[in-house]
């Protein structure tokens, strides 16, 4: 991107907002971020209360102490945003096939190997099988199943605990996914932020969402369909069935990101040609 690109952002009064869901290749979005943002790109969360969950007042006192930053990202931070007068936020919001997160968390708590947090500790002394089996003795919504649709339509249960998930609650992460700016699809990245190039590229002229993937586990099968093979040799037929019917509605929510991209690709002109030259742009970063 040239200094002169950049420059024109200077007055911007959008700002791009990536919610950043666990495990959805959060990580490589806030990396091309802030390759394009620089300094003025903040990613914000509460690594001392990490139950702690950020809605509109935080978000817009995020505005109010950074009124320079022009690209915001966070892990705890839920629908709704704020609706400021003098800013226009660009929600940006990415979606994973729900099986295929499973062993990614697992193998994800793992690396951390940090025993003040309950999921890592379990991780670090369990198969997969077993940290799964002890993820669904909570009885309540957990980080492997309706995670998203959790996620997109959050309120406070009793006592701070989430119930099971609902058509209602599906209903709402379906209504947020419309509202946002950008939507993608994490086994169709490429294709995603291609997009993302194309809607943020209105207010931030000549922005290059190019990415080298970060914070992958390693070793994992290439194909979803293999993915989804190892994930049942790990569990077993019986715990793979039950996890997926526990998944049900991020499935449903996964197929509707799915639609939803498609319909927003099929109104690009030069579709093809753009994601020629996005992939050509990821292969020069390595």
């Amino acid at each position: 991107m040239s200094a002169r690109s950049r420059d024109a952002w200077t007055d911007a009064r959008a700002a791009c907002v990536h919610l950043h869901l666990f495990k959805n290749a959060g990580s490589t979005i806030d990396w091309t971020l802030k390759r394009n943002f620089g300094p003025r790109f903040l990613a914000f969360d509460d690594h001392v209360n990490r139950r702690m969950i950020y809605t509109a007042p935080e978000m817009q006192a995020q505005l109010d102490a950074h009124p320079q930053m022009l690209a915001f990202a966070s892990h705890q931070l839920r629908f709704p945003l704020p609706d400021p007068p003098d800013r226009r936020l660009l929600a940006m919001v990415f979606i994973r096939e729900p099986i295929d997160r499973v062993l990614s968390v697992y193998h994800f708590e793992k690396r951390q190997n940090d025993p003040s947090i309950p999921g890592s500790f379990k991780a670090q002394h369990s198969d997969a099988r077993a940290y799964v089996e002890w993820r669904l003795a909570e009885r309540q919504v957990t980080p492997i199943t309706d995670f998203q649709v959790q996620y997109l339509s959050w309120y406070r249960g009793i006592a701070g605990r989430q119930p099971l998930m609902t058509g209602e609650n599906l209903d709402t992460a379906r209504q947020r996914l419309e509202q946002s700016a950008v939507v993608g699809v994490v086994e169709r990245l490429d294709e995603s932020l291609m997009l993302a190039e194309q809607v943020l590229g209105e207010h931030f002229p000549g922005i290059d969402l190019a990415y080298k993937r970060q914070n992958v586990t390693a070793g994992r099968a290439r194909t979803l369909e293999d993915r989804h093979g190892e994930t049942r040799d790990a569990l077993g037929d019986g715990l793979f069935e039950r996890i997926t019917t526990l998944n049900q509605h991020d499935l449903q929510l996964h197929r509707f990101a799915n639609e939803l991209l498609d319909q927003r690709l099929a109104a690009l002109p030069d579709r093809d040609a753009s994601l020629t030259a996005f992939n050509a742009r990821c292969r020069l970063l390595g």
